[in-house]
């Protein structure tokens, strides 16, 4: 049985079994006194590293106790639920005031009122229930939500409304591979396509030690050490430490930083021969950049598109917006894959 971890006063038990070692799994990890607590770290796909001083393990391999708590932390629940027989709580990352909508600014904007236009059946709905999720002012946000998302279920990320595999697929685009656990998701679905291409300016920090450097490695897997932006050159990045994948060109003061090179989706696609058949873009906040810098590409090529709209309140609108009044013939649609306000989906599908 599921129930919201909605605040730590919540837990039972001091002996704690975190599913997930990603990105929200380390945000409970630094949330939690680590000294009070017995924490045993799983991931299905980490198991045998160490991470934030943890030995992951496999979940498979536990002898779970009755006074052991579960929580998972992961947009991968549905894999989960039918491995756990105790109840389990789920973690999700709860909005504060930099991620909140003011609803009324935000129902009073042209573009906003545009893209709910342009939206259609359960992606509307889904869509309406976002903006809601955001908006502090509503007393049952999260009642609401949670309930939409636990009898709709979380489907596959960046495929729901995916090609389905044939022949004439040309370039996958993977930009903001991290440890490219997608780019091989991608190379599993697809199977029939030239190659992957996958951009990240922190590649050799991250997936040179990833389970799937291997697994790519023995597949048409073009690695790009750049970022993507609206210019060619030179920028800042800002790295999270305490979350790699939450690294940007858009970051704050407190991070360390380093200069990366960019480069724009037409700079490095517009002259070659092979096209884009599916553009995915998960990139920290600098998706709208990215897009405007690849829009000629875009048009050219006229992808399935897959781009992350969550990193900013205004990204649920502003991008929905620039990309359904620069591209003809699109269905668009909307996918959410987490408890929380992360990992919301903008699908272009050409018609």
């Amino acid at each position: 049985m599921e129930n919201f971890l909605e605040d730590i006063g919540q837990l039972n038990s001091k002996n704690l079994i975190i599913y997930g070692a990603g990105g929200l799994g380390v945000d409970l990890l630094n949330k939690l006194d680590r000294d009070y607590f017995n924490i045993t770290l799983v991931d299905d796909f980490l198991h045998g590293k160490r991470v934030m001083g943890y030995n992951v393990k496999k979940f498979e391999d536990l002898e779970i106790k009755n006074n052991e708590q579960i929580i998972i932390c992961s947009r991968f629940i549905n894999q989960f639920k039918n491995k756990i027989k105790q109840n389990y709580l789920i973690y999700y990352d709860d909005i504060d005031n930099t991620s909140s909508i003011n609803f009324d600014v935000c129902s009073n904007s042209n573009q906003y009122k545009e893209v709910r236009q342009m939206l259609k059946g359960e992606s509307l709905d889904l869509f309406d229930a976002l903006i809601q999720f955001r908006n502090l002012s509503n007393p049952n946000r999260k009642h609401d939500f949670h309930s939409m998302m636990s009898r709709k279920g979380i489907g596959n990320q960046y495929l729901t409304f995916a090609p389905a595999p044939r022949s004439d697929l040309q370039i996958i685009v993977d930009c903001g591979v991290f440890d490219g656990q997608t780019s091989y998701l991608f190379s599993n679905y697809f199977y029939h396509f030239k190659r992957i291409d996958g951009f990240d300016p922190l590649i050799k920090k991250t997936l040179k030690n990833s389970y799937y450097f291997n697994e790519l490695a023995e597949k048409e897997f073009n690695l790009i050490e750049y970022g993507l932006f609206n210019t060619k050159g030179e920028h800042e990045f800002f790295i999270n430490y305490s979350n790699l994948s939450g690294s940007s060109l858009f970051g704050k003061d407190e991070s360390e930083t380093i200069v990366v090179s960019v480069t724009t989706i037409d700079d490095y696609y517009l002259d070659q021969n092979l096209k884009i058949s599916f553009l995915k873009m998960d990139i920290e906040g600098a998706e709208l950049e990215a897009i405007s810098g690849g829009i000629e590409t875009i048009k050219r090529d006229r992808p399935y598109l897959a781009i992350s709209i969550y990193h900013t309140p205004e990204q649920m609108y502003e991008i929905p917006f620039f990309l359904m009044n620069n591209l003809e013939n699109y269905q668009w649609e909307i996918g959410h894959y987490s408890y929380g306000f992360n990992e919301t989906v903008l699908y272009g599908i050409p018609k």
